[in-house]
């Protein structure tokens, strides 16, 4: 079963190329959301069209479009590259991998030959590290680890969990592998502690992963030592680096919250909404910062701009009450809450007169 190379191939690709420090890569969660905020879902055909709304929401300078076919045991893969400006061609290449285990080191190649064709070739010390070095050298625990991205991009940490278990039990030297678990007991879920070995774990094993996803570890390992100025300060090197990477701007906005620094955690916010300007994560936290320094009316502006990103969300509904209720201006017939959906008490106290 190679359905899941939709999404893993491209997940190869970014990064490869995210080892250049000549490119900026859009990151697999970024372009996810991207997808699906066109109306598409993973497993659709991106057609140019498509990828030319996404590139000119990103600034892109370039997008690479491709696909596979098995033909036996051998699988063909076939990548253009396209000029985000107008759609023209600019290259293309294509490989053959004999067999599905050969996939990971003929993606290399292949990512070689177009990081040429942008420009950046790899540097010699980029060269010798490649992607069955950086990511694992077994292609069923990448497909356990792709898979597991997509379900913690869905917010299904326990499922996403599973299947890394599976990805390191494959592959004990996946280094991102425990990274994920990690991040996903700490960051997105709440047992910090559980998320301690794994992300030491991916520390011992940092050879195997890229500049950015060290950073990113090592913001995690902060946090889950709830070390918030640690945690902010690889966060920012992030930024620095790799200023396409929008969870490292919401991230860092709310550790900057957390520190009262809230005059930060605003400029930081309002870079990100520069980087993607219908992030939904992000006006909410810029809304959420502005009831805490009491700029009620920029609150309720962020958070009418999250019920307009996320209808569907009773959380965004949520938020725009409260953001109400601390003005003291809820508009009649609005309660902030949609049917079904619950309110968070202690949230809201906060902005109840004592009486």
């Amino acid at each position: 079963d190679l359905d899941w190379l939709r999404e893993g191939l491209a997940d190869m690709f970014i990064t490869n190329f995210s080892r250049s420090k000549q490119l900026n890569v859009l990151s697999r969660q970024q372009l996810y959301h991207l997808i699906e905020r066109g109306g598409h879902s993973q497993t659709d055909t991106i057609r140019l069209d498509d990828a030319l709304e996404i590139a000119r929401k990103t600034r892109a300078e370039v997008i690479a479009l491709g696909s596979y076919v098995r033909l036996g045991e051998k699988i063909r893969i076939d990548v253009q590259l396209h000029s985000a400006q107008n759609g023209q061609p600019l290259a293309s290449e294509s490989i053959v991998a004999d067999q599905p285990q050969d996939i990971l080191a003929q993606v290399d190649l292949l990512s070689f030959k177009l990081a040429a064709h942008m420009g950046a070739a790899p540097e010699v010390e980029e060269s010798r590290t490649k992607l069955d070095g950086l990511m694992t050298i077994n292609l069923e625990a990448y497909r356990y680890y792709s898979l597991a991205v997509e379900k913690a991009q869905a917010l299904h940490n326990e499922e996403a969990i599973a299947l890394l278990e599976k990805a390191v039990a494959l592959d004990p030297q996946f280094a991102m592998a425990y990274g994920r678990i990690g991040y996903a007991y700490a960051v997105t879920g709440t047992h910090a502690e559980r998320s301690k070995p794994y992300l030491e774990k991916a520390f011992l094993l940092s050879n195997h992963l890229t500049e950015k996803d060290r950073l990113y570890i090592t913001a995690w390992y902060s946090i889950a030592h709830l070390d918030y100025p640690a945690a902010i300060a690889p966060l920012r090197k992030i930024i620095n680096q790799y200023p396409l990477e929008a969870e490292a701007y919401f991230r860092m906005g709310y550790l900057l919250r957390g520190e009262r620094q809230h005059e930060e955690a605003v400029r930081v916010l309002k870079q990100g909404l520069v980087i993607d300007p219908e992030d939904k994560d992000i006006y909410n936290a810029l809304g959420l910062i502005y009831l805490d320094i009491n700029r009620y009316d920029e609150a309720i502006a962020a958070h009418q701009r999250y019920v307009e990103l996320a209808p569907k969300e009773p959380n965004a509904h949520d938020s725009l009450g409260m953001s109400y209720q601390c003005a003291r201006a809820l508009p009649r017939g609005h309660h902030g809450i949609q049917p079904g959906a619950r309110a968070q008490p202690a949230i809201w106290h906060r902005c109840l007169p004592p009486w």
